[in-house]
């Protein structure tokens, strides 16, 4: 991992990448971005230095807090039922990932004049028969 960022003006690192894009600072195939900053080192140090009180606050946001999400996004839709005879209960949930807490990952928004995501992922390589978990949220 590169110790300093690098400064504004370097950028694009790579030749052909977007205006200002730090891509290819962490590796051709990265899909961490700056995340791989967070290294158990740093976390480890974070802990130590700035817990004081052990006061933990959430940050998520309730899936229905939005009755009209914005954009045109579907709403939130709970289908809770029995499953009688036994005393047992199951949840459907159907939410867009963009109307609670934000759940996106580096293929969310990409640079729209390029149209390319982070490290220069194309909807293809997202869509297309090789696509699946590349920039997700699970990285």
């Amino acid at each position: 991992m590169p110790k300093a960022l690098p400064a504004f003006s370097e950028l694009p690192l790579r030749k052909g990448d977007p205006p200002y894009s730090a891509w290819g600072l962490y590796g051709d195939k990265d899909e961490l971005g700056t995340l791989n900053r967070l290294t158990d080192d740093v976390v480890l140090r974070a802990a130590k230095e700035e817990i004081r009180t052990g006061l933990r606050i959430s940050l998520n946001w309730p899936l229905n807090a939005q009755r009209v999400p914005g954009f045109g996004r579907q709403a939130f839709h709970q289908n809770m039922y029995q499953k009688a005879p036994r005393i047992v209960n199951d949840d459907v949930w159907t939410f867009n990932s963009q109307s609670s807490s934000q759940w996106d990952g580096l293929r969310h928004f990409g640079y729209q004049k390029e149209a390319k995501f982070y490290n220069g992922v194309t909807l293809d390589d997202i869509h297309g028969s090789k696509g699946g978990d590349i920039n997700g949220i699970q990285a």
